[in-house]
């Protein structure tokens, strides 16, 4: 397995690890896309064969399918449907997570991308003990609401995605300056997002 520190934000990764897929006729889906922006750079270089965003609105636009469902649900894909599944931030949000990454991988042919926070991360410590961890964590959040179901911590966010994927690359996401070589010797404190390429 590739294991790296890293400052490059989410979507630079996510770029990244799709670039082996980008072929004529490509299927990808992303769980949890907010505006199918994980697409941009496929759609350039490629003629793609099914773009597919899980979101809160049906519409197509710039060859992009958005279609809302609800992710405590199974996906409404046949298995084998994708040659890869993004689903970056998005687990800790559902009630049913070990049902969600089942179902990614049910229906990818072959790679899915995740990613989850680091709770561990000194930044959520100090907002804790604020009493300002963060508004998706806040007990006020109006019923129904998205927010965050689970504390996600640096070892047990491995372990899950282990224990449904095989990992290939995992990129330890940090701020930039001094953050990364303190990374690199207390991940569990500076690593603020975990980042991994799977395969299924």
């Amino acid at each position: 397995m590739h294991y790296q520190v890293d400052t490059r934000p989410r979507s630079v990764l996510t770029h990244e690890y799709l670039k082996p897929f980008e072929q004529d006729g490509v299927c990808i889906l992303d769980v949890g896309s907010r505006d199918g922006a994980a697409f941009d750079r496929v759609r350039a270089q490629v003629t793609p064969g099914r773009l597919v965003a899980l979101d809160l609105h049906h519409r197509v636009e710039n060859g992009v399918e958005f279609l809302s469902h609800d992710l405590e649900q199974p996906l409404p894909f046949d298995d084998n449907s994708f040659d890869c599944i993004v689903c970056t931030d998005v687990l800790e949000h559902v009630e049913r997570k070990h049902q969600l990454a089942r179902e990614l991988a049910r229906v990818s042919r072959k790679g899915v991308i995740v990613s989850l926070p680091n709770t561990q991360h000194y930044s959520y410590i100090k907002g804790l003990k604020r009493g300002n961890m963060g508004k998706q964590y806040r007990f006020e959040v109006a019923d129904g609401s998205d927010r965050h179901r689970w504390i996600t911590y640096y070892q047990a966010n491995t372990d899950f995605v282990a224990s449904h994927f095989t990992i290939t690359a995992q990129h330890d996401i940090c701020k930039r300056g001094w953050h990364a070589p303190l990374s690199r010797i207390m991940p569990a404190r500076y690593t603020i997002n975990q980042f991994y390429a799977c395969t299924v």
